[in-house]
């Protein structure tokens, strides 16, 4: 038989291991990969703790029945023996003490809660409920004078009902501290770092000058937290943990399954509408459901479900534990690549050198301002009757249409007028671009001198690109900020965690870990981010300086309608917010003072200004169902003293480079037509790339639309293909 069986195993083992196994190819996207480990993690987990679980009951069965046994014995033993009531003085200890001295168990335990065959039955009160107990003593007590004067007696009784607790300091201290790592793990430790792990080309420092804080800081929260748990006692106790596990399973669960209708930051605050206020609602609902049937379970005093709550709160606790280290290893990069993107130290960076400089000559002036619709020039114009002459001169392209719908990779194509690949990193590709070339280079090949005040990482990664190009790029000497990047990572992480109701309490802009945030300087020229009112500060104040050179070439990227909308008309900051036509209508204050200025200098008419968008109005993550225009006004040399022109011709973004290159008096026959060379019926197909994630932005894709006629018909538009892109080569 033994035999037999022995050559059954062996067939079936060499047949699932050589012959009926077929390779199986699939590509796992990375962004899922963290939930897939943990989801795996938590399975075997949870069977290897069910099976522990199994053979520990089986364990407390058979000592229970050793336990009576015993009792049984005992009572034989006493049988007959008359003991006055008043002499027995039996305890919760003794019981336990009992059990050990007879060697039925070898380790304390709440021997009462877990064999009441311990307990003597002669012993009404050290059977009954101890609370009970506590009503009677006080009950009896209320009749002395002496007691009584002291307190009321339902604020004593309250008082020990919320109070009382048999449970030793040592006892609470092991649910207290599950309670405390699982919430350090979910908050700091897994939170922060895989934030920092899964966004490393989003984030101007390294995971290495975080980790060491992250985990400090964890170890901080577990070590106070779990002792201040420990310290409360009775009523009070049980609902503190149930607090912090209905808490702990809510942000576990919302962190790694409920942010669908999330995906990525795209810059748009995070209000109900935004979200989907039935989204909202469901989501609160879970929220609500979670909490009630925790505290349910956890203060009901049934025996069988206190002793279930009390392995639930042991085992849901180091569950989530365990399932986040597993993911937090799994995507752990190798200690070595650690400081890769290290912001402390020298960096060759634009900077914020020369910013307000202006040649007595020829200046060539590009005003990009970010998510810059075309709508918004409209309400603009329509809200200021004065619009027309505050900008002489310009023309205004009502036909215009970007490449994409985001800052990345729109700047960086019409900067080098390389094609966006799907294939390859944002970095690699990024790079590969400025290796491609830049319109800029041109510009300074005629004799002009060129400034771009650009911001890492969405414009450009590696000062090198721009190194012979750009006069305002200079090595800057950073000093990591720990606390002011730790208290961003904490907002992020809350965010993360927080229900959907209460995301825009948390929210954080785009920006807010690519420029200033994470580093400080402190040596050589500030780097140039992204501030408008500071700009506009620094312009009333210090005023434009005019040097003496034959040309000049400056490409700004302000922030403009682009969220946060924290900025009025007169380019004021707002506490309560605005609106992004509002913070429009400051930008076009901002750059009308700076045309003031060029004015009293004398150098306005000459000069070539374009005011353009990088990108429409960040709207949605889905398909289009009308129209994306981007705004652009013109004003070419010579032009000064008419109002705006309106002109219709089919343009796209692509178009800065020639009009920017022949302005210079360079070569356009490598980059194409100018703005102004379009004719106003001129056929024309152009492509508008949408960039859209799906599934909890888990899954990412470009829909292709073509664009064959005026783009301010939606007839016009065309969806032509879905181009899927690897999660890893997304931005």
């Amino acid at each position: 038989m033994i035999r037999r069986v022995s050559i059954l195993v062996a067939f079936w083992f060499v047949a699932f291991t050589f012959v009926l196994v077929k390779p199986a190819w699939a590509y796992i996207d990375p962004a899922t990969t963290t939930y897939l480990i943990q989801i795996a993690a938590a399975v075997v987990i949870t069977l290897g703790v069910s099976l522990s679980i199994f053979l520990y009951r089986f364990k407390m069965i058979m000592t229970n029945i050793r336990v009576k046994a015993h009792s049984f014995r005992e009572r034989m033993k006493d049988k007959g023996a008359m003991v006055p009531e008043e002499d027995i003085v039996v305890s919760f200890e003794d019981g336990e003490q009992e059990a050990l001295s007879a060697g039925i168990i070898d380790y304390p335990i709440p021997a009462r809660e877990y064999y009441p065959a311990l307990a003597l039955p002669s012993l009404a009160v050290a059977g009954s409920d101890a609370l009970e107990a506590d009503a009677i003593l006080l009950d009896s007590t209320a009749t002395d004078p002496s007691t009584a004067s002291k307190k009321p007696n339902w604020l004593r009784r309250l008082g020990r009902w919320f109070w009382r607790d048999e449970r030793r300091f040592k006892q609470r201290l092991l649910p207290a501290a599950l309670m405390a790592g699982g919430l350090a793990m979910t908050f700091f430790i897994f939170g922060m770092l895989d934030s920092v792990i899964m966004n490393e080309t989003k984030m101007s420092f390294s995971v290495g000058e975080v980790i060491g804080s992250v985990l400090l800081v964890g170890l901080v929260f577990f070590v106070v937290l779990s002792l201040l748990l420990a310290a409360l006692r009775g009523r009070v106790f049980d609902i503190v943990i149930c607090f912090a596990l209905a808490l702990l399973i809510c942000t576990y669960l919302q962190s790694t399954f409920l942010n669908s209708s999330i995906g990525q930051l795209m810059g748009n605050p995070l209000w109900w509408d935004y979200l989907g206020v039935s989204s909202v609602i469901i989501n609160m609902i879970v929220w609500i459901a979670i909490f009630v049937l925790v505290f349910i379970l956890g203060l009901f005093r049934k025996a069988k479900i206190k002793r279930f709550f009390k392995g639930f709160s042991l085992f849901m606790p180091s569950l989530i534990i365990a399932v986040q280290l597993i993911a937090l290893f799994s995507i752990l990069p190798p200690p070595n690549t650690w400081n890769n993107n290290q912001s402390s130290g020298a960096q060759l960076i634009l900077t914020e050198k020369n910013l307000y400089k202006v040649a007595s000559g020829h200046n060539i002036i590009v005003f990009c301002l970010d998510t810059l619709d075309s709508d918004y020039i409209s309400s603009v114009a329509r809200s200021d009757p004065s619009f027309n002459t505050k900008f002489d001169g310009f023309t205004r392209f009502t036909n215009v249409v970007s490449q994409f719908n985001s800052t990345f990779p729109s700047v960086i194509c019409y900067m080098s007028g390389a094609p966006y690949r799907t294939d390859i990193t944002s970095a690699q590709w990024t790079n590969l671009a400025y290796e491609h070339g830049s319109f800029a280079a041109d510009i300074h090949d005629e004799g002009y001198s060129v400034d771009l005040f650009m911001e890492r990482p969405y414009m450009y990664l590696n000062g090198e690109s721009f190194e012979g190009i750009a006069d305002n790029l200079e090595y800057t000497y950073f000093e990591f900020d720990v606390f002011k990047t730790f208290s961003q990572l904490t907002r992020l992480s809350s965010l993360k965690n927080a229900p959907l109701a209460l995301k825009f309490a948390f929210w954080l802009s785009t920006d807010t870990f690519s420029g200033a945030e994470g580093a400080t300087v402190v040596g050589g020229e500030r780097p140039y981010w992204v501030d408008d009112q500071r700009f506009y500060e620094r312009l009333v104040s210090e005023g434009l300086e005019l040097v003496d050179e034959p040309g000049h070439f400056i490409y700004y990227h302000f922030n403009g309608p682009h969220s946060p909308w924290t900025l009025d008309a007169h380019e004021q900051y707002v506490e309560e917010g605005t609106s992004p036509t509002e913070q429009a209508k400051g930008s076009f204050f901002m750059l009308n003072e700076y045309f003031q200025q060029m004015r009293e200098l004398g150098i306005y008419k000459d000069a070539t200004i374009i005011i353009m968008g990088d990108h429409p109005a960040a709207t949605g993550k889905t398909h289009l169902d009308y129209p994306m225009l981007v705004g652009l006004l013109v004003k070419p040399a010579g032009s000064d003293g008419v109002p705006v022109q309106i002109n219709n011709a089919p343009i796209e973004l692509y178009d800065l480079a020639p009009t920017c290159i022949e302005a210079a008096g360079g070569d356009t026959s490598q980059w194409g037509k100018t703005f102004f060379e379009y004719a106003l019926d001129e056929y024309r197909e152009r492509n508008y790339y949408r960039r859209i994630y799906t599934e909890g932005g888990r899954k990412h894709f470009l829909l292709h639309y073509l664009i064959t006629g005026d783009a301010n018909q939606w007839s016009s538009w065309d969806l032509i293909e879905e181009i899927y892109q690897p999660t890893k080569n997304w931005f």
